[in-house]
């Protein structure tokens, strides 16, 4: 993946308001691919998301450095310890409201 912070729309949008306007360190934009996004981000501290997923998202630790991960919405609570290859999936259409 090459470095551009070339976004469609909803997933410019959606990157924003829920990580911030620091955008990823890398993403998939440009390599013409249908229905499929791939961005690499660095973030720390608390993410806290008021709404709902607007699509299926894959998140994995590529480092591992054993922080506790929180998550919490829709009437689950997870608590996972990060270790690297660690995944969390958050389906669309599903309310998280808190990871931390």
């Amino acid at each position: 993946m090459r470095n551009s912070r070339v976004k469609p729309p909803t997933v410019c949008r959606y990157g924003v308001e829920k990580y911030g306007s620091d955008g990823p360190l890398v993403s998939s934009a440009g390599r013409g691919w249908s229905g499929l996004w791939a961005e690499l981000r660095s973030h720390s501290g608390v993410i806290e998301w008021k709404g709902t997923q607007p699509a299926t998202e894959i998140c994995v630790d590529i480092y591992g450095n054993g922080s506790v991960v929180d998550r919490q919405g829709g009437g689950i609570f997870d608590r996972t310890v990060a270790e690297r290859g660690t995944i969390w999936l958050s389906p669309a259409g599903r309310k998280f409201s808190l990871v931390e």
